[in-house]
């Protein structure tokens, strides 16, 4: 039985060694900056990637492939080819944004997205600085929330969806400092109508008293 020892960690190395996707995983990450700058992260281990579009910064340590892109914001994302199958609808306030990310119906092909082993399990992170209002999943850790997308490479499923406010911060101090300058003109408006109020009873002509003997002599 010992003699067979050495074959079977053999035959085990070598099946470890020449099967890669087996160990395949991968992490998609998005950071959200305040000024809506998106930082994007793709972290891809045991997978030659032949579909990287020249928009990705690539790397590669070991086995590890890493990306790295920045986008301007989520209306650049969307006119974007190689990116993940969302949809973002963005809607603009004075001092705040609405951003909501659906599903689409296709995703496109020769990306980096679909060309993912779709055997293993994605890892999706998002790092969002603001409230979070909807989101189609449970896994949430502060302002960071985590999908496992099964089957990557395909669409997302079409319940897919993810909603967050994000305040201005310019905005919003605009906002504030009109709101103090309203309300320092409504004080004083007030302030001006009750002393010419004032003015007015003290000094009425109907609070002149004339004496008897002025009028008799009139």
């Amino acid at each position: 039985m010992k003699k067979h020892i050495p074959a079977v960690f053999l035959t085990l190395f070598l099946c470890l060694f020449f099967s890669p996707v087996a160990l395949a995983a991968a992490n998609w990450q998005i950071d959200w900056e305040e000024n809506g700058v998106l930082q994007e992260k793709v972290v891809v281990s045991g997978q030659n990637l032949n579909n990287v579009d020249s928009s990705w910064q690539k790397s590669a340590s070991g086995n590890e492939i890493v990306l790295n892109r920045s986008v301007e914001n989520w209306e650049a994302y969307n006119k974007l080819t190689d990116k993940l199958p969302v949809q973002a609808t963005v809607k603009n306030l004075f001092f705040c944004n609405i951003i909501t990310l659906t599903a689409l119906p296709e995703i496109q092909n020769n990306t980096l997205y679909s060309s993912l082993d779709q055997s293993q399990t994605l890892r999706l992170e998002m790092n969002v600085p603001g409230i979070i209002l909807d989101s189609s999943t449970a896994q949430k850790d502060e302002n960071k929330v985590y999908w496992d997308i099964k089957n990557p490479g395909n669409s997302f499923d079409q319940g897919f969806i993810f909603q967050t406010i994000m305040v201005d911060g310019l905005g919003l101090g605009i906002t504030i400092l009109l709101l103090g300058v309203i309300t320092l003109v409504i004080f004083f408006a007030a302030r001006i109508r009750k002393v010419n109020r004032i003015i007015d009873e003290t000094y009425s002509l109907d609070n002149i008293v004339i004496d008897d003997e002025e009028e008799e002599e009139q």
